[in-house]
């Protein structure tokens, strides 16, 4: 009889309360990028240079360019930029002229860029990459990246790291690196072919190309990194920056990695700090 009255008893409480409302699923916004998704059921996201967040249903963003206005040093007539925050997978294109790093990434360097490369910078992603030429989708084929690897040990560790790449072949043992005064490890690789990939036309992934996933760690958790052409040459560059680390990643078409090394390297010799300038 007891329960009999407590079954009468819910019966009213729920009648009174009326159903219970489903808890809203919240919504993912996800920026337009580069890399593809972590989990198995995820719709490949487009590569090259830019991640992207693993998700079917989330909006892209649209590409953005925020300018964000110069500012002058302590040395009279040195106007250091800013480089505007652009996502998404072509970049925008920048002028000459010094810049600093994005805040966000925690390094406080400036660069001096020439004409002829884009910018993509995206918080959300943790990426900041200059880029130029084209694949097979219209995206950049020649990367130069910039990421904080000051969490990640040493100079060594980080490279032992990224020699655990199962995607790549080392082309010989790292050497000494010096990107203008910055001193460390760099070493170069070969992506490895991949016949069997058709790609993904319809969301900008070439076919013939690898993830690298020991790279996407270096960016926001969640993202993988894609090659932007197939077989791609890279190399790595892990160099101290007073107590930070940074690890810079070069790739480019076999035929013109070399070219595109030697102009890149023009850039990383105008590394400086921003408080010396």
């Amino acid at each position: 009889m007891k329960k009999f009255y407590l079954l009468i008893m819910l019966g009213l409480v729920l009648a009174a309360c009326g159903p219970m409302a489903a808890p809203a699923e919240t919504p993912t916004i996800v920026p337009a990028a580069t890399v593809a998704p972590v989990t198995d059921t995820a719709t490949p996201i487009p590569p090259t240079p830019t991640p992207v967040l693993s998700t079917e249903t989330a909006t892209p963003i649209p590409p953005t360019s925020t300018p964000v206005p110069p500012t002058e040093t302590a040395t009279p007539g040195v106007i250091i930029a800013n480089f505007p925050a652009v996502n998404c997978c072509k970049g925008n294109s920048v002028s000459s002229g010094l810049y600093r790093f994005p805040t966000w990434q925690g390094l406080p360097l400036v660069i001096e860029v020439t004409g002829g490369w884009r910018v993509m910078n995206e918080e959300f992603a943790q990426l900041f990459t200059l880029a130029r030429g084209s694949n097979s989708q219209g995206n950049p084929s020649e990367l130069l990246v910039f990421m904080n690897a000051s969490s990640d040990g040493s100079a060594e560790e980080v490279m032992v790291q990224l020699q655990g790449e199962p995607n790549i072949i080392a082309l010989g043992e790292p050497t000494a690196a010096n990107l203008a005064g910055y001193t460390g490890l760099q070493q170069d690789f070969a992506v490895l072919p991949n016949p069997d990939f058709a790609g993904v036309p319809s969301n900008d992934i070439p076919a013939g190309v690898h993830f690298l996933e020991v790279v996407g760690q270096f960016f926001a958790p969640g993202f993988l990194w894609v090659s932007s052409t197939p077989e791609a040459r890279l190399r790595f560059i892990v160099v101290n920056v007073d107590e930070a680390l940074l690890f810079v990643y070069l790739e480019a078409p076999p035929d013109n990695f070399e070219t595109f090394a030697a102009d890149a390297d023009q850039l990383l010799q105008t590394l400086a700090a921003e408080e010396a300038q």
